[in-house]
């Protein structure tokens, strides 16, 4: 290798594009969930409509509708993710931060249901780094993750709990696409039914994998977005208790 060629790791990208790159699968996840669903009902209209423009819609559609699914995928974080696994401060915006609502599972010690991630190892973590920083002490620990965040891209540590984040991030694009197929498939099945009287249709079929799949996706959502807290807040506390101890 020369002595001027390029070293991946050195190579950057500025930090709307890289972000923008991180972002494409799991963009791709809900267009091409969209996609599916459109495929399987353009059968019902084959034949009567060009097929060019039976694709031409599907490809414009999917994309449209599955931009939009991913960018309300944060719905998951607040209402279902935050509410089982965060800290929240309702009385924040009055800068009030005494009263916290803790997630449903943040003190588990065991699993819940047997298949999601405990929340004590998380919740202890998160402590240990409120308790290391004054700010975060001042506030009961309102803005710990920003901080955490920050502290972590300053010393250029992000890199080394990120990809969890992704991970959570890929899983939870499933979430909204087989929701919504579960919802159409449902409809179909219950149009048949009340139509024709039929009992048994496959759409009971495409119904009950779509929901299972929204179901399932959202055991690793979860698992890599605790994986993905615990690991930033265990080295924020390190940094944090580096940096006392040269002081």
């Amino acid at each position: 290798m020369g002595k001027n060629s390029l070293n991946p790791d050195q190579i950057s990208l500025p930090p709307g594009l890289r972000n923008a790159v991180l972002s494409v699968p799991s963009l791709i996840v809900p267009i091409g969930a969209v996609y599916g669903g459109l495929e399987l009902i353009s059968e019902m209209v084959a034949g009567q409509i060009p097929e060019t423009t039976i694709v031409t819609f599907q490809i414009l559609t999917a994309t449209l509708v599955g931009t939009i699914l991913y960018s309300v995928g944060d719905f998951w974080d607040e209402t279902f993710f935050d509410k089982l696994y965060s800290v929240r401060y309702p009385g924040a915006k009055e800068k009030e931060y005494e009263t916290i609502l803790k997630g449903k599972w943040l003190d588990s010690v065991k699993r819940p249901l047997g298949i999601y991630p405990a929340g004590v190892p998380l919740r202890d973590a998160r402590c240990l780094f409120v308790k290391s920083e004054k700010i975060l002490s001042e506030k009961n620990g309102y803005g710990s993750y920003r901080i955490a965040k920050r502290k972590l891209e300053k010393a250029g540590l992000w890199n080394n709990v990120e990809a969890p984040i992704l991970i959570s991030k890929f899983m939870r694009s499933f979430i909204w696409p087989f929701i919504l197929i579960a919802g159409g498939s449902g409809c179909f099945y219950l149009w048949n039914l009340i139509s024709n009287g039929a009992l048994m249709h496959p759409s009971i079929l495409g119904f009950l994998l779509s929901l299972g799949i929204a179901l399932l996706s959202t055991v690793p959502y979860c698992r890599f977005r605790v994986e993905h807290l615990l690991k930033m807040y265990e080295i924020a506390t390190e940094l944090e208790s580096s940096e006392n101890a040269e002081t």
